[in-house]
């Protein structure tokens, strides 16, 4: 996966946790924000 699929990801990753805070979604949110501090450590190397 290139960079700008990795930023894209992120966004993507992002708005889902923005969508998933308004509707409350406790278990989803906290696995979306494992996912996205995972994806932000993949663009840090």
């Amino acid at each position: 996966m290139n960079r700008e699929e990795q930023i894209k990801k992120v966004n993507d990753l992002y708005n889902s946790i923005c969508c998933l805070l308004v509707y409350e979604e406790k278990d989803l949110l906290n696995e979306n924000i494992d996912i996205l501090k995972s994806e932000l450590e993949k663009l840090k190397l």
